[in-house]
């Protein structure tokens, strides 16, 4: 028999939302460059560029925001006994 620990079951339950991380960020990138590159600083007279290192440092914050609430949430779901639940329904 195979045992799960709460990490292993954190693993898993917050691996699709991981994917569903990147998917966000590949659509969420290019829309955000277009539209301030595009749109945004033709309205302004001084403007600051994007680049590579403002991108990455967002995600980032992102990533750890969003696996840290995702983590918590499922260690806590992990750690609790089901019976107990179940009692309260």
């Amino acid at each position: 028999m195979i045992t799960k620990t709460s990490g292993t079951i954190a693993y898993i339950l917050s691996k699709d939302f991981v994917k569903l991380m990147l998917i966000a960020s590949a659509i969420a990138i290019p829309i955000t460059l277009l539209f301030f590159e595009k749109l945004y600083f033709r309205l302004q007279s001084y403007s600051v560029p994007i680049g590579a290192f403002e991108i990455l440092t967002s995600l980032a914050i992102l990533f750890v925001l969003g696996l840290s609430t995702v983590f918590s949430q499922t260690l806590k779901a992990a750690a609790a006994n089901p019976v107990d639940s179940l009692r309260h329904k």
